[in-house]
């Protein structure tokens, strides 16, 4: 049977690739187009989410904070200026990641914060914390879409949900 922490990170795989589907719909060169909104293109959301992914794949995994800030900025470097088909190809292989990390790691972690001190936590409250972070940023690429003049997709848990069935 198929864990809490791995079902919920199949719905987060599941609805970055409905976003990446949308994006690669879309006429050549609005991946990168400029507009004023909460980040500067399409582009650089996705870029944030990968590389915020990375980080907390890396502290999930119990790597050190410098590890992980390490990790951060060489994914940055790796996402950025990416086409939408070469970063969605990075995130299948960080979904494929993190499913062996949540599948082998201990379900109960310790963090270590620099800034916010220590915190006894689970896999399944961090896995959520990724899941939430990439929904708000999804919700942040529909409406930059809309603002562009194109649709959106609907990635809700729901959907996810009926598409298992």
């Amino acid at each position: 049977m198929q864990s809490n922490e791995l079902k919920l990170f199949e719905y987060h795989i599941w609805a970055n690739n409905k976003v990446f589907d949308r994006l690669l719909e879309l006429p050549d060169g609005i991946y990168n187009q400029k507009v004023e909104s909460v980040f500067e293109s399409l582009s650089a959301v996705v870029s944030h989410m990968y590389t915020t992914d990375i980080l907390w794949l890396g502290l999930i995994s119990g790597d050190s904070n410098e590890e992980v800030w390490e990790a951060a900025g060489q994914a940055w470097k790796e996402v950025k200026g990416k086409s939408a088909e070469q970063t969605k190809e990075l995130y299948n292989t960080l979904g494929e990641q993190y499913k062996e990390m949540i599948s082998k790691r201990d379900k109960s972690l310790h963090l270590k914060h620099p800034k916010f001190g220590e915190l006894d936590t689970t896999m399944l409250e961090l896995v959520q914390h990724v899941v939430n972070h990439g929904t708000y940023h999804r919700g942040n690429i529909t409406a930059m879409l809309r603002q562009m003049g194109y649709a959106g997709v609907s990635t809700d848990y729901i959907f996810y949900l009926y598409d298992l069935k």
